[in-house]
């Protein structure tokens, strides 16, 4: 049975079992956490909080940073495959890639229109972002740039994904389309 909190409008929590509940966290809209569930990050607005469990065995979750990630509301973010990074998307067209301590490492910079999700590869070598803008765009983490614009939607690209065995992304559009891109030949298979 779900547990309600009063007053509260959004929220994120880790449960152990459907009725034992190990943290609770404040208000936020989008939750990402590690594969060990020891970091999570919220956005509220134009905000990151990052949280660290104390103990395994505990999950006393405590509030490690908060950062002021946007111009405009969070859509996205992601932890990295390595665990070394995060990156969020927003409303403001950027991707930035920070550092587990909440420093900013790259803004990347291309997008026409807001960025709606944001994904890596296996090796946390390259992102994808699907964008209202209608395309989907490969970037390159060491060099921070944009190496590939994958283009074909008709309407608001608003999802991505890499297949983690292979180079190909699918992506999702309000066009109800689905595309499933070769990001080493930019092309696309519907």
């Amino acid at each position: 049975m779900a547990q309600h909190f009063p007053g509260v409008s959004a929220s994120a929590a880790a449960w152990r079992t459907a009725s034992n509940l190990l943290a609770y966290l404040r208000r936020g809209t989008y939750t990402e956490c590690t594969l060990d569930c020891t970091w999570v990050a919220m956005d509220e607005d134009n905000d990151l909080q990052l949280y660290v469990a104390e103990s395994r065995s505990k999950f006393n979750v405590v509030e490690k940073t908060s950062i002021t990630a946007h111009r405009k509301g969070v859509s996205c973010v992601k932890f990295s495959p390595n665990g070394q990074f995060i990156a969020s998307s927003s409303a403001d067209k950027l991707i930035k890639i920070w550092n587990l301590a909440g420093n900013l490492e790259a803004t990347l910079k291309g997008h026409k229109l807001e960025v709606s999700e944001v994904c890596w590869n296996s090796e946390s070598q390259f992102l994808a972002s699907a964008s209202d803008d209608t395309s989907v765009r490969i970037w390159d983490c060491s060099s921070r740039t944009c190496v590939k614009i994958l283009l074909g939607h008709q309407d608001y690209a608003f999802c991505c994904c890499f297949n983690s065995r292979t180079t190909l992304v699918v992506s999702g559009s309000f066009d109800e389309s689905i595309k499933i891109w070769d990001v080493t030949e930019g092309i696309n298979s519907e």
